[in-house]
């Protein structure tokens, strides 16, 4: 996608991702883009459920690597221009405090 090209248009994959899993443990994309490098960006919400949860009501470490990898993998998707010889890589931007 050099040069500037229009971003892919992943609307389809907003909210679970197309992954149920991530719904029913809290999560969902809500937007997605291209910076000026040609780098896929995506933003979700995780408010977690009681499934994403242990009896204490804390938020399993698991639960924060299946909403990273899918993230990772939708960004990684979306600024991809082809797989083919191509090296990526990913920059995570997590909120202060968000790991207790």
């Amino acid at each position: 996608m050099s040069g500037g090209t229009t971003p892919k248009n992943m609307d389809r994959w907003l909210g679970d991702g197309g992954m149920p899993i991530i719904a029913a443990v809290g999560g969902a994309f809500v937007a997605y883009g291209v910076d000026g490098e040609d780098l896929g960006w995506v933003a979700g919400t995780f408010t977690p459920e009681d499934l994403a949860c242990n009896p204490h009501g804390v938020t399993q470490a698991g639960v924060h690597s299946l909403l990273l990898d899918a993230c990772m993998n939708f960004a990684i998707n979306l600024g991809a221009a082809d797989w083919c010889g191509s090296w990526h890589s990913t920059q995570f931007a997590v909120p202060k405090g968000w790991f207790w």
